[in-house]
């Protein structure tokens, strides 16, 4: 039957034979339809059931990186958030490589949500040409973006905190842990290691120190600056995020660019919210108040003592302005 009238799913054959989809799957193994382990294309051949795309891990071949350094007493930092692949904004991503290439700086700091990961959002909406999901598509464009910055920049050093975008994945794996059949499978450690995020990604071939939103993702550099993906939205972040940490903060996720100071007895303290690298029109949000831009903080060391000044760069329809220099995407 399935040689006379090939089926494109396993659902088609289970909908025509009123069977369950596990028990025609039981049968097509028992007929040894499956070909040799592993051989994909022979059973797709054989059975005319295309199997669905696989999770698999991006390697992005980005040669060899200069070994870890002690950094030295005057520095720059390029930090940077939310581009949230496959929804970047590339003009805005060329506009980040362009000064990072002439930057030079000796510590990339990305604040996450470099991926979106929409595919796996529990209150997902799909675009008007959104045909099919491909959480591939994300995972692929967000590796090679971090390749891409670690070969510009030659930076010295690379780290990478984790946003509530990049949460969705351990999320999901959380969710799979309450069916009992999915919990059996993710104790084995070798399916354990194979969906770790950081081991889908690749953070060690990239030479980027990960650490999980929420978990690990706060960073106090020099014991000044707060650097962080960020957890709450207000219209006064900025004031709300310095006020939670008692220390001057850096973060993202809100996609928009503000700034507050504060002086009391203890001395001042700051807060940055760095802005995004994503389209400022997705397709479920109409107009977003978001704005586009990432920073560049410079470190110095006198008499013993770190200080250190924030710059924060705006993009405008992919354009900014920076150190007296006009930078235009070329895309």
């Amino acid at each position: 039957w399935m040689a006379d009238n090939p089926p494109r799913t396993i659902r088609e054959i289970a909908e025509d034979l009123e069977k369950s989809k596990s028990a025609v799957d039981r049968r097509i193994t028992a007929l040894g339809f499956r070909g040799a382990k592993g051989d994909r294309p022979e059973y797709e051949k054989l059975t005319g059931v295309a199997l669905d795309p696989v999770i698999r891990p991006v390697r992005v071949d980005v040669g060899d990186f200069p070994p870890p350094k002690p950094l030295s007493t005057h520095y720059s930092m390029l930090v940077w958030s939310d581009v949230h692949y496959p929804f970047q904004d590339d003009r805005a991503v060329n506009v980040l490589e362009q000064v990072a290439a002439d930057l030079q700086p000796e510590v990339l700091m990305c604040l996450g949500d470099v991926l979106d990961f929409h595919e796996l959002s529990a209150h997902r909406q799909r675009g008007p040409n959104e045909e099919k999901d491909d959480i591939m598509e994300g995972l692929e464009g967000g590796t090679r973006h971090l390749a891409r910055m670690r070969s510009i920049s030659n930076a010295r050093r690379a780290y990478f905190r984790g946003g509530n975008h990049e949460d969705r994945w351990d999320q999901m794996l959380d969710a799979a842990r309450k069916d009992p059949r999915f919990r059996q499978l993710l104790k084995l450690p070798k399916i354990q290691r194979a969906l770790a995020f950081s081991e889908v990604i690749g953070f060690k071939e990239l030479g980027y120190d990960y650490q999980p939103y929420m978990e690990g993702d706060i960073t106090v550099w020099n014991g000044k600056l707060v650097l962080t993906h960020g957890d709450l939205t207000s219209k006064h972040t900025s004031m709300a995020m310095m006020g939670k940490y008692g220390k001057s903060v850096m973060f993202g996720h809100m996609h928009r660019i503000n700034n507050f100071t504060k002086r009391d007895l203890r001395g001042q303290e700051s807060g940055w919210c760095i802005g995004c690298l994503c389209t400022l029109n997705p397709h479920y949000n109409i107009f977003a108040d978001w704005h586009q831009g990432f920073a560049v903080v410079n470190w110095k060391k006198i008499d013993g003592e770190w200080y250190y000044d924030v710059e924060q760069i705006r993009i405008h329809d992919g354009m900014a302005f920076w150190r007296d220099k006009v930078y235009s995407s070329s895309l």
